[in-house]
């Protein structure tokens, strides 16, 4: 090797060391674990001058009927693991510890009080962690639907996989009738401390207070790519181009059509103001249905052969093929079709209920996050929407946010890949992994976390500066080398993702509840003096809350118009004294 050459090689070398295009990107992402909520009817106590109510729900991991989705947790140094449901509100609260005398003999049984502690949902007591620090405020959450959260406001270490984030601001409730949450929004005027994602913006872990959201294909298993990205976007997820726009909450958009399809055309149109700016619609993955006005949902289901029931909810007898569905379209030409089978769940009555009802206005729950990869960016007031990939299990990550930058600064993902065009545009990064196999960004459970050190962080892959230099490194070390030239077979496409059948439900299974039981479970709305006996739930749409969160004014969140309630026989609740 000449002199000039081994100049250049070391020249290289400690550009590909020193430069700082060689850390790892600012983001985590983390699976999505889907479960379903199911009514525990043996969980009774009885207080004095209140009668009988129900005191908890049982999570249960199954693919029957439509939940949430969670993300495992490890808080304090101890390495207590949770399952957190992710959900868009500022506030992220756990549940206190279970008291096997208190919430268990002498008027529940065994067996379900230990099916309740083992849910991995309610089992936090300080002495859990040794690192855990109490905050003088009280956690009062209130919702509009009656439901609550009530207890003391603490700060601990949050293992997220390989990551860390010290001083997480979270709450711990003593009484509560909703899911424990990990809070995924920015600070209301009233929240008394940052919220998670600004905790991850000032600790350097993401650049921005953003994340994508990736829900899958129902029929998918739960393996099958289902994550969600901080400080970063992923678009092995979905279709080019995203489309982005300014939202002032980071939750709304505007749609100006909505159609039914079948066999690829457009056979009725429940709504249509093109050319205008449409009407408001909120996308919140946390609610389960979709939610739209009356005559829109009439003319849709009607003109896709839906039968309506006494209520006004619509079912199917048989599945329909992928061509059968509704088509969203939103400012821009942005199209999103969301089949049928993509917004259903099994009914008790062996038909299949369609998770796409009436409300006073535009909610688009899981079911569109089916069909959709969403951004949101809350440092700029931003939404980025785009048609989702199923079964999309590869990752391609990249962070969004340097010096405080939108998404729109990427601007290969707001490119039209079949448009002909001659622009010049930024380089689109490496994907990070191949679409046969999970991202290695992806984070699961760590039992050992509470390292003060960002292991992934430092562990990370380059971008593309790097890779361009360690590329011309390896290079001149060859041509050094003069190796013989051979040819080199290029690798196999990975086969199709197999997509497994939609389960059906054990008709003798009973009925499985979505989560966010809305029922009232204070004092004022007691049950009478005797059990009730197991909820008799004609349509799931009584267990379904459009608006899971939207808290009252004055607690933790601005007040918002909630869809009339109706509420199950049942209530959720649980008490610690």
């Amino acid at each position: 090797m000449g002199r000039a050459s081994e100049y250049l090689l070391a020249s290289l070398s400690a550009l590909v060391f020193l430069s700082p295009v060689t850390q790892a990107s600012k983001t985590l992402t983390l699976d999505l674990i889907e479960e379903v909520t199911a009514l525990e009817p043996r969980l009774l106590r009885r207080d004095s001058g209140d009668g009988w109510r129900s005191t908890d729900l049982i999570y249960n991991t199954t693919s029957n009927g439509y939940g949430g989705f969670y993300v495992s947790v490890n808080i304090g140094d101890k390495g207590k693991v949770f399952k957190l449901q992710v959900n868009q509100t500022p506030i992220t609260f756990i549940g206190r510890k279970w008291n096997r005398t208190r919430d268990c003999s002498p008027v529940v049984d065994a067996t379900a009080c230990d099916n309740g502690k083992k849910s991995g949902l309610f089992s936090f007591n300080p002495p859990d962690s040794g690192s855990i620090k109490n905050l003088t405020d009280s956690l009062d959450i209130s919702f509009l639907d009656k439901r609550y959260a009530l207890g003391v406001w603490a700060r601990d270490t949050f293992g997220l996989g390989q990551f860390t984030v010290e001083d997480v601001n979270f709450g711990i409730a003593d009484r509560y009738n909703i899911t424990p949450t990990l809070g995924l929004s920015d600070s209301a005027s009233d929240t008394p401390y940052s919220t998670f994602l600004e905790v991850m913006r000032d600790q350097g872990i993401i650049n921005t207070p953003t994340y994508g959201v990736y829900v899958g294909d129902l029929r998918g298993s739960f393996d099958s790519g289902k994550s969600i990205t901080f400080g970063g976007i992923d678009s092995a997820k979905f279709d080019k181009p995203l489309k982005v726009y300014n939202s002032s909450t980071g939750y709304y958009v505007n749609i100006v059509q909505v159609n039914a399809i079948s066999g690829g055309s457009v056979v009725a149109t429940g709504f249509d103001e093109t050319g205008t700016r449409g009407e408001v619609a909120e996308l919140n993955f946390g609610s389960q249905a979709i939610w739209v006005p009356q005559d829109v949902l009439d003319t849709v289901m009607t003109a896709l052969g839906a039968s309506p029931d006494q209520d006004g909810y619509y079912y199917l007898q048989d599945l329909p093929p992928d061509d059968i569905g509704v088509e969203f379209v939103f400012q821009d030409n942005l199209k999103i079709y969301v089949p049928l089978r993509q917004m259903v769940t099994p009914s008790v009555y062996g038909s299949w209920f369609i998770l796409m009802v009436t409300g006073p206005e535009y909610l688009f729950g899981t079911p569109f996050f089916r069909a959709a990869y969403v951004f949101y960016d809350f440092q700029n007031s931003q939404i980025g929407i785009a048609p989702s990939k199923y079964n999309a299990t590869g990752s391609n990550v990249t962070a969004v946010g340097v010096d405080d930058a939108s998404v729109e600064a990427l601007s290969w993902l707001l490119e039209d890949p079949n448009a002909t065009s001659t622009s010049t545009s930024t380089m689109q990064p490496t994907a990070t992994s191949t679409m046969a196999g999970p991202t290695s960004t992806t984070a699961g459970p760590n039992p050992n976390a509470g390292s003060k050190t960002n292991v992934a962080a430092i562990a990370g892959g380059a971008a593309g500066g790097g890779v361009l230099l360690i590329a011309a490194l390896i290079f001149l070390i060859w041509r050094c080398r003069k190796p013989k030239p051979m040819a080199v077979a290029p690798e196999p496409m990975p086969p199709p993702n197999s997509i497994p059948p939609t389960p059906m439900m054990d008709k003798g299974a009973g009925v499985v509840f979505s989560n966010e039981q809305f029922s009232p479970t204070k004092p004022s709305y007691n049950f009478g003096t005797q059990p009730p006996g197991p909820p008799a739930v004609i349509s799931p749409v009584a267990e379904l809350d459009p608006y899971s969160s939207r808290p009252i004014a004055g607690h933790s969140q601005i007040e918002n118009v909630a869809a009339p309630h109706r509420y199950a026989p049942t209530s959720a609740v649980h008490e610690m004294g």
